[in-house]
């Protein structure tokens, strides 16, 4: 089975409100990392603006994924909360932008690159910090019988039945990208699972 990588290219990432972002430090997100720690629950989340209308983006920082109700209503016509976890998103002065969630996954993979790629990981929380240089792939051990997952790093990763939903589509900033399969790593590297 093919997959594909579903994320942003708009220029401007989401910028979290600075008392939203100070009070998740506290509670939410990592402390050595700030990204956000994956515990089952949705996050919430505050912006300084309304989100920027792009169908895929993430808040700057907190590697945080938001994404609009329309295009997730299209890529799980069953409906995405049996996959996803769904999260509200609030502009300023605590407003809702009710055509936007935030979506994590419990599931979450890497897409891999060349030799030239590198890794580290948060002495924290685990998450692992990978730079992606190169071709990008995944490794046939790391999918299993999984449809759906969040990237490691920013957007989501799903499986060719569920792209074919939106490809051919307009959504605002979306890049949509068929990922090769490998039986074993180019970049060479020994990376914690």
């Amino acid at each position: 089975m093919n997959y594909y990588q579903l994320s942003s290219k708009s220029p401007n990432p989401e910028t979290p409100d600075k008392t939203w972002f100070a009070e998740a430090k506290q509670t939410i997100l990592c402390k050595e990392c700030a990204s956000a720690r994956v515990t089952g629950q949705p996050i919430d989340v505050v912006l300084q603006t309304m989100p920027d209308r792009s169908a895929l983006n993430v808040v700057h920082g907190v590697c945080v994924q938001i994404a609009t109700v329309s295009l997730l209503k299209a890529l799980f016509p069953e409906g995405p909360e049996n996959c996803l976890l769904l999260g509200k998103v609030f502009g300023p002065d605590r407003k809702e932008a009710v055509d936007f969630v935030t979506i994590m996954k419990l599931e979450r993979i890497l897409i891999r690159g060349n030799e030239r790629s590198e890794f580290r990981v948060c002495p924290d929380c685990h998450r692992i910090w990978y730079s992606t240089i190169g071709k990008r792939y995944l490794l046939k051990r790391d999918v299993g019988n999984i449809s759906v997952f969040e990237s490691q790093f920013g957007g989501l990763v799903v499986a060719e039945p569920v792209a074919q939903r939106v490809i051919g589509g307009k959504w605002r900033n979306l890049v949509i990208q068929k990922l090769e399969l490998r039986d074993e790593p180019v970049d060479g590297l020994d990376i914690p699972v």
